[in-house]
């Protein structure tokens, strides 16, 4: 068997070598444009936790490589305890993990290993001064049998992701500037972003994708994260290094909260340049990908308390009764910083219609999580499953009203899964049941918002919306 040194070298060559390639023929994940919706982040399967780093941007390349669709991953124990297996002949793909703590056999005063009363060794968690690396082997679920499909994803509406790309840059710290030109860049020395007037852009989107990928730069100042890949001359190769960094971080935030994905420097020069710092250190995809993603937290964190704040409030005016106002001194300066001002308005009405989907999908999204990590054993009916899923798409799709949103059947199934079903561990249990007096209120017609029930069931916190 190899060492671990030498597999986790294999691994960043590999990774070097599939993105090179991507990147000479255009189509790294950040080289192309995607649409809300149109692409998922690896996630999972038995934890239903995204990828994060390295991790995250390989496991979208070998997926891209492969003709995956599907963006869960897991090991070969997770598949099997989900009640699946892995396909004849399908090969796996190494991620990597790191950690401080290692198990090692515990030995007794005389240095003999340590028996329990079985005979079988001891073991002892050892914590050591530096974070150590070693290989997992994963498959996608594409390369396996006997697991529940995963429900088709549908786009978001347009003005959440416009709203929470809003919110970041209310919450970025950085002066945001227009002024009638083709350029958009950060400036370190005065710590501003400067953007063209939304006007010149295309699309409300695009305006906003340029915006995330330049306070993306912005986020290396000093004062935050102190990159020092930040301010170098162009051309140079720490100014490549930072450009690889910044496109990165704004392809995973668009697709964290909904934006979507359009590339900002895809010229030859640049990928040369990108194609080059790989060559001379293979090591560079993962870092930069690590980098990326403490970028894209960095942005999501301070913006996702005042995501939460906004959906909470009442409906905005209409935007009839929007025009009749006039402008004060914090509308004017809602305005520079909001091109969508009138897309918004307009969209008030259907906030409550979707905040009500939203928390329906919500809701089933979380039963369904709990229960497909249940073994053989006492498994929920497929109907139960099918129901969920279809409940799942049709609030995916806003098409639920208070009047047609009548779950009482399903909480029933549920109440009853959690009270038969002996594989459901406490907290599982516990968790079904709180899903289910949920669509018990959506069936009265109350729009409950309740993010508890899903990170509950779910385990995981993935930022200012849930994928």
């Amino acid at each position: 068997m190899a060492p671990s040194k030498d597999r986790v070298g294999e691994y960043h060559k590999t990774f070097a070598r599939q993105i090179i390639r991507q990147l000479e023929e255009g189509t790294a994940p950040f080289q192309k444009p995607w649409k809300p919706g149109e692409r998922s982040l690896p996630e999972n399967l038995a934890t239903g936790r995204r990828y994060a780093g390295g991790n995250s941007l390989y496991l979208s390349v070998a997926a891209q490589t492969r003709g995956y669709t599907d963006n869960r991953w897991a090991t070969y124990r997770q598949i099997r305890e989900a009640g699946g297996h892995v396909e004849r002949g399908e090969r796996a793909t190494q991620i990597l993990f790191f950690s401080t703590t290692k198990l090692v056999p515990a030995k007794d005063d005389q240095g003999n290993p340590k028996l329990n009363d079985a005979g079988e060794p001891v073991y002892t968690v050892l914590e050591r001064p530096k974070p150590f690396v070693r290989t997992y082997s994963v498959f996608n679920a594409e390369q396996t049998g006997g697991l529940p499909e995963r429900p088709p994803a549908t786009a978001p509406p347009e003005w959440e992701g416009h709203a929470a790309a809003d919110a970041i840059i209310e919450t970025s710290g950085v002066t945001v500037k227009h002024q009638a030109g083709d350029r958009a860049y950060y400036n370190v020395r005065t710590d501003e972003v400067v953007l063209p007037e939304p006007g010149q852009f295309p699309s409300t989107g695009s305006y906003y994708q340029t915006a995330i990928h330049e306070l993306g730069h912005a986020t290396g100042h000093p004062d935050r994260l102190n990159r020092d890949t930040l301010g170098k001359k162009f051309g140079s190769p720490e100014y490549a290094r930072e450009e690889l960094r910044a496109e990165i971080a704004a392809m995973m935030t668009g697709e964290k909260i909904g934006l979507g994905h359009q590339p900002q420097n895809d010229s030859a020069a640049y990928v040369a340049s990108w194609v080059k710092a790989l060559e001379d250190d293979p090591r560079e995809i993962y870092r930069a990908a690590a980098d990326a993603e403490r970028i894209s937290r960095y942005l999501i964190e301070p913006a996702r308390e005042r995501i939460e704040q906004r959906e909470q409030q009442p409906p905005q005016q209409p935007a009839a009764d929007a025009e009749d106002r006039q402008p004060g001194p914090e509308l004017e300066r809602r305005e520079e910083l909001d091109p969508t001002q009138a897309l918004q308005a307009a969209a008030a009405q259907q906030q409550a219609a979707t905040r009500f989907n939203g928390n329906i999908s919500r809701a089933a999204d979380a039963a369904l999580g709990v229960l497909r990590r249940n073994g053989n054993e006492d498994r929920p009916t497929e109907k139960l499953i099918r129901d969920l899923q279809a409940v799942h798409l049709v609030a995916s799709q806003n098409a639920y009203t208070p009047k047609t949103a009548d779950f009482r059947g399903l909480r029933g199934d549920l109440q009853n899964h959690a009270i038969d079903a002996q594989s459901l561990s406490s907290d599982e249990r516990k968790a079904v049941l709180s899903v289910a007096d949920s669509f018990a209120n959506q069936a009265q017609g109350h729009a409950v918002h309740d993010p508890a029930i899903a990170e509950q069931a779910h385990g995981r916190d993935d930022g200012p919306t849930r994928g």
